[in-house]
């Protein structure tokens, strides 16, 4: 994974001065505020948790490249060529690169929203998080390598003015328990929005909106690499909603065993669709954010990225070898 920002040389995101949602159960705000200078109002962001599934918003890529941060320390960037909204991160779990790496997109006329992304040590993940996540903040994307000293990353988003996302709940559990979990732990309203390994477990994260008090209904796969997008099909196709993509522990890259979550309002059982892209093996564009990318195909047919693995070949040391990106719309 070290060698991908190597290659494509684009550190672009530890904090982004705007993001936008999309796609989601809960009622949007009826705009997003005034545009500037006079021009047309801004448009509210969709539902958060739900990873801009269904947000009917064209997004186009700007760039992809490393989560800038080192365990124990998080960083701010803003600027006026930030994305404005990130796709959650690329699972590996490896000790050198982690999932650090993520696409950027811009969305015209959103509303400006934040997302942060964070690095820490894996003993300091719960407290950190507690310090980061705000009644307007959701975790999106977790991923955490347990060798060596052990460290986690972190992307969060939220809304800047307006929309809420209380209340937040965290905790420890297993993919076996997961399920249980979310029955027992979360209040009516509450999404699951991210999972990762830690040594003692999963760590779950899950966020509430004020005035939804849907009672979701939910789902938990578990998958090898082999099996993941016909899981996630099925899910798909009983009108799930990808809100949660992480890893169980078990190995890195593409050995690892992966945990979906799907969440679904009572009665939304319209089916779904989950298109799997993956570059050719070792091609010299394999991954990157040019034309021929496959992530930008796939905002095109307006899916939204749920997840991406990074596969762990790597041609011999010199290109980035397939990776798997994951799209539900």
């Amino acid at each position: 994974m070290a060698r991908l920002a190597a290659r494509w040389g684009v550190l672009f995101l530890a904090v982004l001065g705007a993001a936008c949602g999309g796609g989601g159960s809960a009622s949007p705000p009826a705009d997003g505020g005034p545009g500037a200078d006079g021009a047309a109002p801004l448009v509210a962001a969709p539902d958060l948790r739900f990873k801009w599934v269904g947000s009917g918003v064209k997004m186009q890529i700007v760039g992809f490249g490393l989560l800038v941060g080192t365990p124990s320390t998080r960083t701010s960037f803003k600027g006026t060529n930030v994305p404005d909204g990130v796709a959650p991160l690329v699972l590996s779990g490896e000790s050198l690169g982690l999932s650090d790496n993520a696409f950027g997109f811009s969305v015209p006329d959103l509303e400006p929203l934040n997302a942060t992304g964070a690095s820490g040590f894996l003993s300091n993940l719960e407290s950190d998080l507690d310090q980061l996540v705000d009644a307007r903040t959701i975790v999106v994307s977790l991923d955490t390598a347990l060798a060596d000293y052990g460290f986690y990353i972190a992307v969060l988003s939220g809304s800047q003015d307006g929309v809420m996302y209380q209340p937040y709940t965290r905790g420890m559990t297993t993919s076996a328990g997961l399920a249980d979990w979310m029955a027992t732990q979360l209040s009516p309203g509450q999404v699951v929005t991210a999972l990762g390994p830690t040594t003692d477990g999963i760590f779950v994260a899950a966020s509430g909106r004020d005035g939804d008090t849907t009672a979701y209904e939910t789902q938990v796969v578990t998958a090898t690499l082999d099996d993941l997008v016909s899981q996630l099909q099925g899910l798909a196709a009983d009108g799930y909603v990808i809100t949660a993509f992480g890893r169980d522990g078990a190995g890195t890259d593409g050995a690892s065993t992966f945990v979906a979550v799907g969440a679904r309002a009572p009665g939304q059982t319209a089916a779904r669709t989950i298109m799997a892209a993956e570059p050719a093996a070792c091609a010299p564009d394999a991954g990157g954010h040019g034309p021929d990318a496959p992530v930008q195909p796939m905002f095109d047919q307006g899916y939204a990225l749920i997840g991406a693995v990074y596969t762990g070949t790597d041609c011999a040391g010199e290109t980035p070898g397939p990776w798997m990106f994951i799209g539900e719309r």
